[in-house]
């Protein structure tokens, strides 16, 4: 997304839109895998009920883990 469009609640309302349509579709589990440095992108995926449970190597990179209704590990800041 280009930056101007930062902060505007569009990352927010897309990734809840997909929840919505990926539950509505008889999925259980939806997750969101985020690389640990993107800040912003931890925020969108607890305002939209994600938590971190983990941290996982995926295509050569550590990213975070974030299932739904999993609670923060202590010292773990989104």
């Amino acid at each position: 997304m280009a930056r101007i469009y930062w902060g505007r609640g569009y990352a927010l309302e897309a990734a809840s839109q997909l929840k919505q349509l990926a539950q509505a579709q008889g999925e259980k589990r939806v997750i969101s895998i985020i690389h640990p440095d993107n800040i912003r992108s931890r925020r969108v995926a607890r305002k939209n009920g994600l938590w971190f449970e983990r941290t996982r190597f995926f295509a050569g990179i550590l990213y975070k883990f974030l299932p739904p209704t999993c609670k923060e590990k202590p010292g773990e800041a989104s």
